[in-house]
């Protein structure tokens, strides 16, 4: 576990539920400290596989180097831009994210039942 402190806001929680297949720590703003947070995840392998730095798409009205993204595991990109992008199945892209991330089933069913829409909450 990361935790931020007062100097850097950013931090990672690693749900618990079953086996994460993907994650992410976003918006670091001091690089300094975003490569230390990824040599700090390069030494657990096994936890954090396919370790690299992406650019987010989310984030893409900011400049470059405001932004570092550390994502590791499986690469989620297309279901992360899908999930509010019109015509899609937006109940199924999110319980596809769930699950990638490692949510309990019954959670993933609870927030976003099989007749879900955006917007309901």
């Amino acid at each position: 576990m990361i935790y931020s402190d007062e100097i850097h806001t950013p931090s990672l929680a690693i749900p618990l539920g079953t086996h994460r297949r993907t994650g992410y720590i976003s918006c670091f703003y001091d690089h300094e400290y975003a490569r230390m947070v990824f040599r700090k995840l390069q030494e657990r392998p096994l936890g954090f596989p396919n370790l690299r730095w992406v650019s987010n798409p989310v984030y893409r009205d900011r400049a470059a180097e405001e932004i570092s993204e550390i994502a590791w595991g499986d690469d989620v990109t297309d279901l992360w831009l899908a999930r509010n992008r019109p015509g899609t199945l937006a109940g199924d892209t999110h319980r596809a994210l769930g699950r990638a991330f490692g949510y309990k089933e019954e959670r993933i069913q609870e927030m976003y039942p099989p007749n879900w829409q955006r917007g309901d909450f």
